[in-house]
């Protein structure tokens, strides 16, 4: 379903019902995981927009939204997962496992490591505004005290990046 906001062009996936699956002990265990996840807190798709769209600017951009409801942990718990995602370790190679590649694999592992529990955390693509290159990165939200804020992380090492509204282009921004 496509929705604008302002010149932000939104994308929501509308799911029909899950497949059926049979019962086993792994997804069982899964949902015990769950009920001792650390501190979180769930906030609606509309909120995710409001956030990304102040954070970055009302221009032409898809926002690509795969759920109505979000899971959000306090900033040091993100930072903790950051860490222990492997996807810093992996070689860069150009055309086949280059940054596109590097932040899809760390959006996937984030949800690995957090698995049944969900989290706001995905993709971002954007351009130089001179237009000598493209990049893509991570995003997400997270608590930081009373407030909830939009930080970008490089996938390649594992660092935040200081959102840069001045040169950043953004193309587009998925969160699964």
């Amino acid at each position: 379903m496509l929705e604008r906001h302002g010149k932000v062009v939104v994308v929501r996936l509308k799911k029909k019902k899950p497949v059926e699956q049979k019962p086993c002990v792994r997804r069982l265990l899964y949902r015990l995981k769950a009920f001792f996840s650390p501190t979180a807190e769930e906030i609606s798709a509309d909120e995710v927009v409001d956030l990304l769209i102040k954070t970055f600017g009302n221009y032409r951009y898809y926002l690509l939204l795969a759920d109505e409801r979000y899971t959000v942990y306090p900033i040091e718990v993100m930072l903790e997962l950051i860490k222990k995602d492997d996807t810093k370790q992996l070689q860069w190679y150009s055309e086949r496992f280059d940054c596109d590649n590097f932040s899809l694999r760390s959006a996937a592992k984030l949800h690995d490591l957090v698995y049944p529990s969900g989290i706001c955390y995905g993709e971002l693509w954007f351009y130089s505004k001179s237009g000598d290159y493209g990049h893509a990165i991570n995003v997400f939200i997270a608590r930081d005290g009373n407030e909830l804020k939009v930080y970008c992380a490089e996938p390649q090492n594992g660092q935040l990046v200081a959102i840069d509204k001045d040169d950043w282009q953004v193309l587009m921004i998925k969160i699964c």
